[in-house]
């Protein structure tokens, strides 16, 4: 019942044009994902699985347009691709979701919104983002999941503005 109110309120900022900022944290068997709305506030949801983290990003990719950008923060291990598959899954993409750590970018477009998948956590500098037109895939008619965008000083604070 919580989860389903706390769905509810996304949805609601969702419409009212509000940015939305994931954070995941893990302690113990306990799956945290932090919401946050617009920066300043946040919501809470706590799970125990895998199932529930894609579930959300399931029910959450039913509200997004194309143009979105969602940050996923989070330690390691957390759930930030997790989410991700949820809402690839929420997209109709069949394609396997693995996590672009090595790659930089998955781009996905087979779905009824094409995805773009980041993992920045090894960018060295915000130049990398540059030399392979970041801005293309950013800018675009895709919705973009950006795993560790803390990593571009740049864009992380272009983006979150």
């Amino acid at each position: 019942m919580i989860l389903l109110i706390i769905i509810l309120i996304l949805i609601i900022f969702l419409y009212m044009g509000l940015r939305i900022s994931l954070s995941f944290e893990k302690t113990g068997s306990k799956l945290s994902a932090i919401i946050k709305i617009n920066i300043f506030k946040k919501i809470t949801v706590y799970n125990s699985s895998k199932e529930k983290t894609r579930i959300l990003g399931k029910i959450l990719c039913k509200q997004l347009l194309p143009g979105d950008i969602i940050f996923l923060v989070g330690d390691l291990g957390a759930g930030k691709s997790e989410f991700v598959r949820g809402i690839a899954e929420g997209l109709s993409i069949k394609d396997p979701i693995p996590s672009p750590s090595f790659t930089i970018l998955n781009v996905y477009n087979n779905g009824s919104i094409p995805l773009n998948h980041f993992d920045w956590y090894r960018i060295g500098s915000d130049e990398e983002l540059f030399e392979i037109g970041i801005d293309d895939f950013l800018f675009s008619d895709s919705i973009s999941c950006i795993e560790w965008p803390n990593m571009s000083e740049y864009y992380f604070n272009t983006l979150k503005a």
